[in-house]
């Protein structure tokens, strides 16, 4: 049997994933689907200094999975996706103003494996790692007000990023081929390197 599944959480990131309840031997497909939207402003005041800093950023990312069920509490699959993220942010600190454009493509391979443990037909619980290495380049643009009106290039560094999350949570058993689920806190460790050319 072949189950479609998808999931969805609201946060600061709004999440679609995909889990579900596990019978061994079968085969679950699905997407994450992770879009984030942030904006911050912040001015700095202090006796004869003023400082004002914004910042802006989109991220968009897509990862296709395939999981098998390998027991009846447990799944484990794989997924290859793609992620876009675009930051600008400016800076003045009423002497001279600066900003910065970035902007990242990269590659997402995706290993994760999960526990289940069912509390009643419809509700019950799991705990959910998940790793990801991401590689790929950026694109930063650097702007000096005070010297030009005009972007320079700075860099394209090569990104690699790594992490990996173990997050428990619970499901929800919406209809016979449709499951909800909700992950809570947990612990992760990412380690990312910049390499400029």
């Amino acid at each position: 049997n072949i189950f479609l599944f998808c999931v969805a959480a609201l946060s600061q990131f709004i999440v679609i994933g995909s889990h579900a309840q596990v019978s061994k031997g079968q085969i679950f497909l699905g997407s994450v689907l992770n879009v984030k939207s942030d904006k911050q402003n912040e001015v700095i005041t202090s006796t004869g200094f003023y400082g004002k800093i914004e910042s802006s950023s989109k991220e968009i990312s897509t990862i296709p999975q395939l999981a098998i069920g390998l027991s009846d509490h447990f799944i484990a699959g794989a997924g290859v996706g793609y992620s876009f993220s675009k930051v600008k942010s400016f800076a003045d600190n009423g002497i001279g103003a600066n900003w910065i454009d970035s902007k990242k493509n990269l590659v997402i391979v995706n290993l994760f494996a999960g526990a289940f443990r069912e509390f009643d037909k419809r509700v019950g619980g799991f705990l959910w790692l998940d790793s990801r290495y991401s590689w790929g380049r950026a694109k930063r643009t650097f702007m000096d007000l005070n010297v030009s009106d005009k972007p320079l290039a700075l860099d394209k560094p090569t990104i690699s990023i790594f992490n990996i999350t173990l997050k428990p949570g619970l499901y929800y058993k919406a209809g016979k081929r449709v499951f909800l689920d909700a992950k809570f806190g947990g612990i992760s460790y990412i380690n990312s390197i910049n390499d400029d050319d």
